[in-house]
């Protein structure tokens, strides 16, 4: 029972179920990050933060993408929250998801050029997607 995140005790009665087993220590991490980063990149792209703007004038992608994309980042926020709470459904979509939107990300990112160190962020968020799905597998 020690590998995993125990966040409530049940009832008041001592004699109830005391514990309830909700994500193991790597999930609720990427979880975390997942909902971390998605939650504050999509929302600095739907109040229209300046960097974000700048950065989709100059990718080769349509203004309006900007509200799609952030719209889409805050659901993935969305969804890995709820999975913290142990829903399975919920944390294999924040993870599709963040693997399909960073997937478009590294293309865009490659198709206007930049350097690696603009491209990272989206490479580490992958990697923590693809890990977040192959811990659902196990």
């Amino acid at each position: 029972m020690g590998h995993f995140l125990v966040i409530a005790i049940r009832g008041i009665d001592a004699r109830a179920t005391p514990l309830r087993v909700i994500c193991s220590p790597m999930e609720t991490v990427l979880l975390v990050i997942l909902a971390a980063a998605f939650g504050g990149a999509g929302i600095a792209k739907l109040a229209g933060v300046k960097m974000m703007r700048d950065n989709f004038e100059r990718w080769p992608t349509p203004a309006w993408s900007r509200y799609v994309v952030g719209a889409i980042e805050v659901g993935i926020a969305v969804a890995a929250v709820i999975g913290l709470s142990g829903s399975g459904d919920a944390q294999q979509l924040a993870a599709l998801l963040a693997l399909w939107v960073m997937v478009g990300a590294i293309v865009v990112h490659a198709m206007a050029g930049d350097k690696l160190q603009e491209v990272a962020p989206a490479l580490v968020l992958l990697f923590c997607a693809a890990l977040l799905l192959f811990t659902q597998q196990t």
